[in-house]
């Protein structure tokens, strides 16, 4: 890590920085949202990339972050993040096509995070018509420079899963 002492994003590294953004969504798109298991889970991931831990990574602090990317497998990173883009996109698909959601790109008006909440079963959850803009904002922005720029590669082919 070039600036391992120095504050915020510039002491991280691209392996974890993408760690990181991707377990957050697929702990939304599959504990939140959909209420199915993760594809981590699903996948066998923490096996394949040799992961020491199954959260987010939020605790690991300079040192920490550096030692975890060195240990992990990142062929197996890259099928992850492939997989949880796929199972993303296909849950957007689902959410959009839903009767009663708003159409794609229709303006929704922000209500407090208790409105936005679902109790079922006696288990809190956000609303899924509350997380679909910033999923479906968020993973957009991943893929466009690519989308703009085809020389730039994301490694996302099948061959490299697990």
């Amino acid at each position: 890590i070039p600036f391992i002492n120095a504050d915020g994003y510039h002491s991280k590294t691209i392996a974890y920085s993408l760690w990181h953004i991707f377990r957050i969504e697929d702990i939304v798109a599959h504990t939140l949202i959909n209420e199915d298991e993760q594809v981590f889970f699903r996948g066998g991931y923490q096996r394949h990339m040799n992961a020491p831990i199954v959260t987010t990574g939020n605790e690991l602090k300079k040192q920490q972050i550096a030692d975890f990317s060195a240990q992990l497998n990142l062929d197996a990173l890259y099928a992850y993040l492939s997989e949880v883009k796929e199972s993303t996109e296909s849950l957007l698909r689902a959410l959009k096509s839903r009767p009663g959601s708003p159409a794609r790109g229709q303006r929704r008006g922000k209500r407090p995070l208790a409105d936005r909440l679902l109790v079922r079963k006696g288990r809190a959850r956000l609303d899924p018509d509350a997380l679909l803009p910033a999923l479906d904002h968020a993973h957009g922005s991943l893929y466009q420079d690519q989308k703009q720029n085809p020389s730039i590669s994301i490694n996302t082919h099948k061959e490299a899963a697990p």
